[in-house]
């Protein structure tokens, strides 16, 4: 007999692979369950939490881009107290303190970003600052990640060339000081 957690997790997991299928074929119906979706990205069970990964991938666009990186950011930010209640448990933080998570996570986001040459970026300084905020708290290697999209970005959008030099000197200062300190 399936206790009530279990079973739960489990309506969960196949209403997202359920999602996933129909993805390709039918993106706003599964845009319509954005909230639940997003809502799942926080689940203790990293098997929920991959499989939301996914479609939230699937499912960015010009409109949700900035809710969705913003909600992502927040899982490579230390969790404060009472914030994100459902994945404080002992084997959740341990999994959202995982660098392999950890660096998922900024895939994901440099991926939905840049898809399609940055379709649904529509401000460019914004996407940016999410890197440089992203190359302060990722404690994972994915510098050369990061690195490569200033460089793309500088590259391609005139309007925010200078911004994107000073943002990459200010990085690598940063990693700089940081190896002489350890």
């Amino acid at each position: 007999m399936l206790t009530g957690s279990i079973l739960n997790a489990l309506v969960k997991y196949i209403g997202l692979l359920a999602l996933t299928k129909i993805l390709p074929t039918h993106p706003h119906l599964v845009g319509e369950h954005k909230d639940i979706i997003l809502k799942c990205i926080d689940d203790p069970d990293i098997s929920i939490r991959m499989r939301a990964l996914d479609l939230i991938v699937g499912m960015a666009n010009k409109k949700n881009l900035t809710e969705i990186v913003k909600r992502l950011i927040t899982h490579l930010l230390p969790s404060n107290e009472g914030e994100h209640s459902s994945i404080n448990n002992g084997s959740a933080t341990a999994a959202l303190m995982d660098p392999t998570y950890r660096a998922d996570i900024i895939r994901r986001i440099i991926f939905i970003c840049s898809q399609n040459s940055y379709a649904n970026v529509s401000n460019f300084e914004w996407y940016l600052a999410v890197l440089s905020d992203v190359t302060n708290v990722a404690g994972v290697n994915v510098g050369s990640s990061l690195m490569q999209q200033f460089v793309d970005v500088g590259v391609r959008v005139k309007s925010v060339r200078s911004y994107s030099v000073q943002l990459m000197v200010s990085v690598r200062l940063l990693s700089t000081s940081l190896k002489m300190i350890t």
